[in-house]
């Protein structure tokens, strides 16, 4: 039944988009539109690729951050109006070193551009645990929708097959009920020629009675039947329906091998729950880094002037070591939470 899924899924995504034109409603057609409109399954479509966008974004922490910044300040600070001067190479060493020019100096106005590179060299191994989480949420994320088109094709397939099943019923419905009128007629005749007694023909309208009820909850459940299919393909609900007459499928032997241990090794949806506790051991990695240093190098280019040309530039270059001494706890309560759910995700 797994081959056949899969075998069915890309069938359907080969085919052309089904339309609108009058004829009986394949089941291939069915999966097609079913694989393509069902809302679930759009949802965990968009879902993985959110998730496959959130595995490409660790892998950039890894490469330089590179930004550019351009600010206009004006300020009669003392020590913000000497700095302009020194960043612009303007101070006279005659009139800017007076007491009254240092503390009571003029406006000044600075045009400042900055270019900067920072690269992290080492973040006890946040970003490894980052990237490789990411990785594995996307992996889950993707496992799940092929287990949701697998479960999608299924229930594709039982909702067509139960609609031809119920349309096959209401048929045979049709025929007792046509079969029961006849017998009734035929019996009415009868007794009025005196050649039955009345219970006879009292026996057949109760038999046409009952066949007419059979026959109603033989249409009640093909509508169900019906709106079930229209349901999981995605289909508008006063889409009108035509399927061919019912054939009885093949029955597919079992295979040999154990039911049990093909299923641990295809089924998506125990894959997607083992990436999904890879990802959850890797956040008490991201964690515990919190507790190392983070060591990283900066280098930037800037310009200073009084007016927005880029001029007097200057270069800079330095590392940068840091370690979080004390935050209230978080990184402690931080850790906890990712080992219980480790733990929860392990059960």
């Amino acid at each position: 039944q797994q081959k056949f899924l899969s075998l069915a899924i890309l069938v359907a995504l080969a085919l052309p988009a089904p339309t609108a034109a009058a004829g009986p409603l394949s089941l291939d057609e069915a999966l097609r539109h079913a694989l393509s409109q069902n809302p679930e399954l759009r949802a965990a479509d968009r879902q993985a690729q959110a998730a496959d966008a959130r595995a490409s974004a660790a892998r950039g922490a890894f490469l330089p951050q590179i930004g550019v910044r351009y600010l206009v300040r004006r300020s009669d600070n003392p020590l913000d109006a000497f700095a302009d001067k020194l960043n612009t190479r303007t101070v006279d060493p005659v009139t800017d070193f007076s007491a009254q020019a240092l503390n009571y100096p003029d406006t000044s106005t600075l045009h400042a551009t900055q270019l900067s590179v920072e690269l992290p060299l080492y973040t006890g191994g946040r970003l490894v645990a980052g990237k490789r989480e990411a990785g594995a949420y996307a992996e889950a994320a993707r496992l799940d929708y092929e287990r949701r088109q697998q479960a999608t094709a299924y229930n594709t397939l039982q909702a067509y097959r139960a609609a031809q099943a119920a349309a096959h019923a209401l048929s045979i419905a049709n025929d007792a009920v046509d079969a029961a009128r006849e017998h009734a007629e035929t019996t009415a005749r009868l007794a009025r020629q005196g050649r039955i007694v009345a219970s006879d023909r009292m026996t057949a309208e109760l038999s046409l009675a009952s066949a007419q009820s059979l026959r109603e909850q033989a249409a009640n459940r093909q509508r169900l039947a019906i709106e079930e299919l229209r349901l999981v393909t995605g289909l508008p609900a006063d889409a009108e329906l035509l399927l061919p007459p019912w054939q009885a499928p093949p029955v597919a032997m079992p295979a040999a091998t154990s039911s049990e241990q093909r299923a641990l090794a295809t089924r998506k949806d125990l894959k997607a729950n083992e990436a999904l506790l890879t990802a959850s051991r890797t956040k008490i990695t991201a964690a515990r880094a919190a507790f190392q240093p983070q060591i990283g190098v900066v280098a930037t280019d800037s310009w200073y002037d009084d007016n927005a040309a880029l001029d007097n530039k200057s270069q800079s270059i330095m590392g940068v070591v840091s370690l979080n001494l004390f935050n209230g706890g978080r990184d402690w309560h931080g850790l906890s939470a990712a080992q219980r759910d480790t733990e929860q995700t392990e059960l």
